[in-house]
C-alpha cells in the first residue's frame, strides 16, 4: 500500500479519494504508483509484455484519479439554476434569491472586517433593503434640506393667514412741542397765547380687521402653492434618494455574487488543472495542455482580484449612503414586492404622480396667484378699526384728552412709480417659465417610462433565455466532465463549456439586477418610490 497526504493507492491500483487534493499530493500518486508498476511488470516476463501492461496500468490509474477529482468537480460546479415559474415582474428577484442559495435571502459579504475597518464604519450583523433606505434618508444631506426647505414653505403659508386676521397696535410718544398759536389760554388777558413749549404725551391704540383684501388673499394662495411645490420637490428627493441606496443595495448583492461565481470558475480550472497533471505524469496528456490549463487558471485568478475590486467599490458606495457595513445582505421577500404595472398605466400618472411635474405645477400657480397679487394692489381695500386715542398736554392744554373711533377705512393706491405694473409682467413671464418646465417634465418622464419599460421587456426575456442557456449548458459540464474521465473530450471543448456556463451565470445576475433597478426606476418616475416602502427583507 502507497499513501499520500489525500489519495491512497492499494498495489493493485485501487483508489481511494479524500476531499482536497493538491498537486503535490497528485505527484506523489504518481510517482508512488510508477514504482509499484516497474516492481509488478518486472518480475513477469519479456520487455513487450512489460511495456504493453506498463501502459495499460497507466491508463488505469489516470482515469481513476480522473473521477476522483472530477467527481467534486462537477458537483461544485454545476449548481442548477431553476427555470422562474413566477409573475414577470419578479424574475430579477427570483433568480437573485437562486443564486443567493438561502431560503431566508442571505447573502454574506466577504471580508466585512476588513472593509470596515478600511472604511471606519460600524458594522451590523444583517442590512435589509428597507433598511438600507431608511438609514439613506436619515444621513441624506439633500433630503435634509429639501426638509427644511418645505418647513420654511409651510410657516410662510401659515404667515400669510395674518393678512384677513384681526390686528392689535399700540402707539405711544412722549416729547416737546411747540404750538403756534398755543391753546393755552393767557391767565391775565384769557386769550390764547401766541405760541407756547410743553411736553406731550401720547398713547394710541388700535385694532384692525381686513373686510376686503385681495391682496391678502392671493398671498394666501400663493404661499399655499409654494409649499405643495416643496413638499412635491422633498417627495422627488425622497425618491431619489430611495433609489439610489436601492442601486446602492442590489449593486452590492451583484457585486457579491459574481466575486462568489468568479471564485467558483477559479477552483474549477484549479481542480481541472490538479487532474490534468496527474493525466501528464501517468503518460496520457502533454505538458501544453497542463500549460493551457495553467494560463487559464492565472485567468481567472485576474477575474476574481477585478470582481473583489469592484465589490469594494459597490461596498463603499452602501456605507457612504447608509453610514454602515454589514455583514450580509437580506434579499426581499417575493410577496413583498411591488409590481410595477403596464406601460399605460404607467404613462397616465405621469401628470398626476411625477414629482417633477406636480413641482412644476405648483410653482406655476404659485407665479400665477403672485401676478393677481399685483394687479391687486390696484384695488382698494376694506379695513374696520377701533381706536382709542390719549394725549397729555396737547397744543400746551394740562391734562388727558380721550379720543374714540369706530371706523371705516378705505385705502386705495393710484400710483407707486409703475412698479406694479413691471413685477406683474415679470410674474407672467416666470407663469410661462414654470409651464415649460411643466410641459418639458411630462414629456421627459414619459420617455423615460418608455425606454424603462422597453429595457425591462428586453430584460425579463433575457432572463429566461439565460436561465434555459445556463440550464443546458450545466448538462454539457456534467457530460464533459464524464467524457473527460475516459479521455474522449478535447481539452479546448471542455474550457469553452465551462467559460460559457460561467458567462452565462454570470451575465443572468448582471440581467436579474438590472431588471430590479429597471422597476425600481419606473416606480420612481411614476411617484411610487419613496413615500412608502413597499419591499422588506423578511423571507
Amino acid at each position: 500500500m502507497v499513501e499520500c497526504r489525500n489519495i491512497t493507492v492499494s498495489a493493485h491500483g485501487n483508489i481511494s479519494p479524500c476531499t482536497h487534493h493538491t498537486d503535490q499530493a497528485i505527484l506523489n500518486l504518481v510517482s508512488a504508483t510508477s514504482v509499484v508498476m516497474h516492481r509488478k511488470l518486472a518480475i513477469q516476463g519479456s520487455t513487450q509484455a512489460y511495456a504493453c501492461r506498463y501502459r495499460l496500468l497507466k491508463r488505469v490509474l489516470w482515469r481513476k484519479v480522473a473521477k476522483s477529482l472530477l467527481m467534486p468537480l462537477f458537483l461544485f460546479s454545476n449548481t442548477a439554476v431553476a427555470e422562474v415559474d413566477v409573475n414577470e415582474s419578479l424574475f430579477g428577484l427570483q433568480q437573485l434569491r437562486l443564486f443567493a442559495n438561502s431560503p431566508d435571502g442571505y447573502v454574506p459579504i466577504s471580508q466585512p472586517a476588513a472593509l470596515a475597518e478600511l472604511m471606519g464604519e460600524e458594522q451590523v450583523d444583517s442590512l435589509t433593503l428597507e433598511d438600507a433606505r431608511r438609514k439613506a434618508h436619515e444621513s441624506s444631506y439633500s433630503l435634509g434640506a429639501s426638509r427644511s426647505k418645505t418647513s420654511a414653505a409651510a410657516n410662510l403659508a401659515r404667515a400669510a393667514y395674518s393678512g384677513v386676521l384681526p390686528s392689535v397696535n399700540l402707539r405711544t410718544a412722549r416729547g416737546r412741542e411747540n404750538s403756534t398759536p398755543s391753546s393755552r389760554l393767557d391767565d391775565t388777558t384769557g386769550e390764547a397765547l401766541a405760541e407756547s413749549t410743553q411736553i406731550r404725551k401720547e398713547v394710541y391704540a388700535v385694532i384692525s380687521q381686513p373686510l376686503l383684501d385681495l391682496s391678502a388673499v392671493t398671498e394666501i394662495r400663493r404661499t399655499a402653492a409654494v409649499r405643495k411645490a416643496s413638499e412635491f420637490d422633498e417627495s422627488g428627493v425622497r425618491g431619489d434618494v430611495t433609489y439610489d441606496s436601492s442601486a446602492a443595495f442590489f449593486s452590492a448583492v451583484e457585486a457579491e455574487l459574481s466575486l462568489k461565481l468568479a471564485l467558483a470558475q477559479q477552483q474549477r480550472l484549479e481542480r481541472l488543472g490538479i487532474w490534468m497533471s496527474a493525466r501528464a505524469e501517468a503518460g496520457g496528456a502533454s505538458g501544453a495542455d497542463r500549460e493551457r490549463i495553467n494560463a487559464r487558471v492565472l485567468s481567472a485568478k485576474s477575474n476574481v482580484e477585478d470582481a473583489i475590486s469592484q465589490a469594494n467599490q459597490a461596498y463603499i458606495t452602501l456605507s457612504q449612503l447608509t453610514g454602515t457595513l454589514p455583514r450580509q445582505l437580506v434579499l426581499p421577500s417575493l410577496g413583498s414586492y411591488e409590481p410595477v404595472g403596464s406601460l399605460e398605466d404607467a404613462l397616465a400618472m405621469v401628470s398626476h404622480a411625477n414629482p417633477a411635474v406636480l413641482t412644476a405645477r405648483a410653482n406655476e400657480e404659485a407665479s400665477k396667484q403672485e401676478r393677481l397679487g399685483y394687479w391687486a394692489r390696484f384695488t382698494p381695500t376694506l379695513k374696520f378699526e377701533l381706536s382709542t386715542t390719549n394725549i397729555d398736554n396737547a397744543g400746551g392744554v394740562m391734562g388727558w384728552r380721550k379720543d374714540e373711533r369706530a371706523m371705516l377705512v378705505l385705502n386705495m393706491s393710484l400710483f407707486a412709480g409703475g412698479g406694479d405694473y413691471f413685477k406683474q409682467r415679470a410674474s407672467h413671464n416666470k407663469e410661462e417659465q414654470y409651464a415649460f418646465e411643466r410641459l418639458d417634465s411630462e414629456r421627459t418622464a414619459r420617455r423615460s417610462l418608455q425606454i424603462a419599460y422597453s429595457g425591462l421587456s428586453s430584460a425579463r426575456q433575457k432572463i429566461k433565455s439565460l436561465t434555459k442557456q445556463a440550464q443546458a449548458q450545466a448538462k454539457v459540464v456534467e457530460a464533459f466532465d464524464a467524457q473527460l474521465a475516459i479521455t474522449s473530450r478535447n481539452l479546448l471543448d471542455v474550457f469553452d463549456a465551462y467559460q460559457q456556463y460561467y458567462q452565462s451565470q454570470l451575465e443572468l445576475v448582471r440581467t436579474s439586477v438590472q431588471a430590479i433597478l429597471l422597476e425600481q426606476q419606473i416606480l420612481r418616475v411614476t411617484g411610487r418610490l419613496g413615500n412608502t416602502l413597499p419591499m422588506n427583507g423578511e423571507g
